[in-house]
């Protein structure tokens, strides 16, 4: 399993370096596995799928850990926030309240028939 550190300061240098980096997550996302790839000599521009078999092997870092690791840098480093970072939050509310009225429809345990088929479904 792949240790926080390493990629905190992956992804922080990346942020100092250049402030897209801060406000586009898949252009932080995409140097960051181009990173990874090259350190596993599997070139940036190779076979596709050499590229999923890494990620599937979880040689390089998920999108998800990636992202998450930005926001918690952009929440200790506030000289680090991108521009996007406000209208996040502002947003914020508004987001909650959206996945408010989406988990009252959904139902609180999925059924499956012995089909293998969703029932008791609200969306």
């Amino acid at each position: 399993m792949k240790t926080l550190e390493p990629l905190l300061k992956k992804v922080k240098s990346l942020m100092i370096k250049d402030a897209s980096f801060r406000d586009n997550d898949n252009l932080l996302i995409a140097e960051i596995w181009k990173q990874e790839l090259e350190s596993l000599n599997i070139p940036f521009d190779s076979n596709i799928n050499s590229f999923f078999d890494a990620y599937i092997n979880k040689k390089i870092t998920s999108a998800e850990n990636i992202r998450r690791t930005r926001q918690l840098i952009e929440e200790s480093y506030y000289f680090l926030r991108g521009s996007t970072y406000n209208k996040r939050h502002h947003r914020q509310q508004e987001v909650i309240e959206e996945i408010l009225i989406v988990k009252k429809r959904m139902p609180k345990y999925a059924q499956w028939n012995p089909k293998n088929k969703l029932i008791n479904h609200a969306l």
